[in-house]
């Protein structure tokens, strides 16, 4: 797994997935000083043919100050 940026974190319990189980993704973001609306982006990796690459868009909005 790998964030787009050092702000964030990305971690999980599992190190392997069995296929068609479910896993929980962990991430922690950094707020910094950063305000208004934050993209961000964590790719996880897979040895699945079909879905190699599984890519975690989301959206943070934080207050201006």
């Amino acid at each position: 797994m790998e964030a787009d940026c050092s702000c964030v974190t990305v971690g999980a319990k599992e190190k392997i997935i069995l296929p068609s189980k479910e896993f929980t993704v962990k991430a922690v973001f950094d707020i910094g000083k950063r305000t208004g609306e934050q993209r961000k982006k964590i790719v996880i990796f897979s040895d699945d043919p079909k879905d190699s690459v599984i890519l975690l868009n989301w959206v943070i909005v934080l207050p201006k100050s």
